[in-house]
């Protein structure tokens, strides 16, 4: 990913890369602290808002439990002062409960965006978006789409 932008490590795109390496590691503590106290966002997988940053670590502690061999990659940043576009994957196997579906034993690699927003060097709102059609269907639980 091409870095156009001097990065300070309070910087969008510093915060935005600390996080991904972070969820590469599994480092809860260090995920904790990309997140301001009071983050505001919504995910796809979720019902509820998330109001703050307990509700951000129990959602990625879900996603990491339902797929504990995630693999995460950051593929581009856009930013632009505070606010940032993040584009990702993450492939793994699903191996633990997600969205009530049970452990279905299948690969999935997803894709999302996440516009967020960061101020003194932490998130403090966002939106994070994936395709849980797709998620869907490599479980096994919605139809193939037809091959052009």
């Amino acid at each position: 990913m091409p870095d156009t932008q001097p990065a300070n490590q309070n910087s969008p795109r510093a915060v935005i890369e600390r996080l991904f390496v972070a969820l590469q590691a599994r480092d809860l503590e260090t995920i904790s602290q990309c997140f301001s106290p009071d983050y505001h966002g919504s995910d796809t997988g979720t019902l509820a808002p998330l109001e703050r940053r307990e509700d951000v670590l129990k959602m990625f502690g879900l996603y990491l439990l339902a797929f504990p061999d995630f693999q995460f990659e950051l593929l581009e940043v856009i930013t632009e002062g505070h606010r940032l576009v993040a584009v990702w994957t993450a492939q793994g196997t699903h191996q633990g409960p997600l969205l009530n579906i049970p452990a279905m034993h299948k690969p999935s690699k997803l894709e999302g965006t996440w516009i967020a927003t960061v101020q003194a060097g932490v998130l403090t709102e966002g939106a994070l978006r994936w395709d849980m059609a797709k998620l869907l269907r490599d479980l096994g639980l919605l139809p193939l789409l037809p091959s052009s």
